[in-house]
């Protein structure tokens, strides 16, 4: 899929060199050349995926390019393509949020650049949007009215939830590093929890009605589920008291 790229130039024959560049290199693309503030402004409203920014321009310049990006709090890839940046500039882009500079008369960088910075965007999004998944995960963890426990490959809880401590009596503190037959109750033969087990061994999970004990002595039916792939990772114990 061709990656969207605005190129701020005042000069189209450097713009079409640009992407000629980076299509010779095998990154597919469709352009868009602005060279003022309004055309800019107008074009970040389409989302490009990169932004490829002269420093020094007729009535524009990349400093505002920049700082214009980082007003709008838009997270677009930001490279300076210029034949004028000194150094101690450059370094001060990068400090304001550029993502690289590649000068005009060393052209065969772009490519390397385009990539890198394309690559650290996917890498952050990717990385976010596990962030919101985990953030979601433990939202429903914690508000779900099902109990659910966490016990490491050894059998031991490293976590339990709210209704886990509402359900059972015991609380967090107390559960940590117990093994889930603290609620065992008494009610079920050894031949229930050998039939438990090989099912869970051989399927990785197990359901079905259970008999469980609560801190303060009291027997009570619940709903279990239980969940391990056996691959060293953790085991997800899920009740709800019946």
């Amino acid at each position: 899929m061709a990656i969207q790229v605005l190129i701020v130039e005042d000069l189209s024959y450097d713009a079409e060199l640009m992407a000629l560049r980076l299509k010779d290199e095998g990154i597919d693309l469709n352009y868009q050349r602005v060279q003022g503030e309004t055309a800019y402004l107008e074009a970040l409203t389409n989302h490009p995926d990169l932004i490829l920014c002269d420093w020094h321009l007729p009535q524009f310049s990349g400093q505002r390019a920049l700082s214009l990006l980082r007003e709008q709090d838009l997270e677009i890839p930001f490279i300076i393509v210029s034949g004028g940046i000194g150094e101690e500039a450059a370094i001060d882009a990068l400090r304001q949020g550029a993502n690289d500079y590649v000068l005009k008369d060393r052209p065969a960088r772009l490519g390397e650049a385009v990539r890198r910075v394309l690559d650290d965007q996917r890498l952050r999004k990717d990385h976010e949007q596990a962030q919101e998944k985990l953030r979601l995960a433990e939202r429903a963890f914690q508000n779900t009215a099902e109990g659910i426990t966490v016990t490491d490959v050894d059998g031991h809880i490293v976590s339990v939830n709210p209704a886990f401590e509402t359900i059972t009596g015991y609380s967090a503190v107390e559960a940590m590093g117990k093994n889930p037959r603290v609620l065992k109750s008494g009610h079920h033969d050894p031949a229930f929890y050998r039939n438990m087990w090989s099912t869970l061994i051989k399927t990785g999970h197990w359901r079905g009605e259970i008999w469980n004990r609560r801190k303060n002595g009291d027997v009570y039916p619940e709903w279990l589920t239980i969940k391990t792939n056996w691959a060293r990772q953790p085991t997800m114990w899920v009740s709800s008291a019946t």
